[in-house]
């Protein structure tokens, strides 16, 4: 079976048409397609494209080559969207990464922190207490915080003989500090 173009295929039915009225018959649904030999074009049928075709074919080519360099252009922002989240995630892997590593430090820091805050309180256990009393001082006005963690992880016994020894004043304040609740931090 041959295959025919829209126009050639309507030109055909146009003349099957023709040639039965002039023929005198109304039988126009039984009327035969001939295909032509070589395919024939509209202008060979039609003659000429008018002037409008002729420009509303210029603008369905304009519009077609326009649909064409944005579909062109969106392939290229695609193709740069896809590279830019490649870069992304690598970044964001490596982020994660080093948010690991300093929570590996972190870690690291707080166990030495805690192992210095230890051996604090076992050195001014193992002194006198006017001795432990004039040093607790220093350290709690310069850094209180360290001076409260060192008094906790004194026993009962050594710190109450150190605090006794130290002035009033410095003893009251110690002594808010110390019974102020501990501020955990979270995770």
């Amino acid at each position: 079976m041959r295959r025919f173009t829209m126009v050639q295929a309507l030109v055909a039915l146009g003349l099957g048409m023709f040639l039965g009225h002039v023929g005198g018959t109304e039988e126009v649904a039984h009327a035969e397609v001939v295909a032509p030999a070589a395919p024939v074009s509209a202008e060979a049928v039609c003659g000429e494209p008018s002037k409008g075709e002729a420009s509303m074919a210029r603008l369905v080519r304009a519009r077609e080559r326009d649909v064409e360099a944005r579909e062109r252009s969106l392939e290229r922002r695609e193709t740069i969207l896809r590279d830019l989240e490649g870069q992304l995630s690598e970044r964001a892997r490596l982020v994660t990464e080093m948010a690991e590593q300093i929570q590996s430090h972190l870690g690291e820091v707080d166990e030495a922190h805690a192992l210095r805050i230890k051996g604090m309180a076992k050195r001014v256990e193992a002194m006198r207490s006017k001795q432990a009393a004039a040093m607790f001082a220093n350290l709690f006005k310069s850094e209180p915080e360290t001076a409260i963690l060192v008094l906790r992880k004194m026993s009962v016994d050594q710190s109450g003989k150190m605090m006794s020894s130290l002035d009033a004043r410095v003893a009251s304040r110690v002594s808010k500090q110390f019974a102020e609740p501990l501020e955990l931090e979270l995770p």
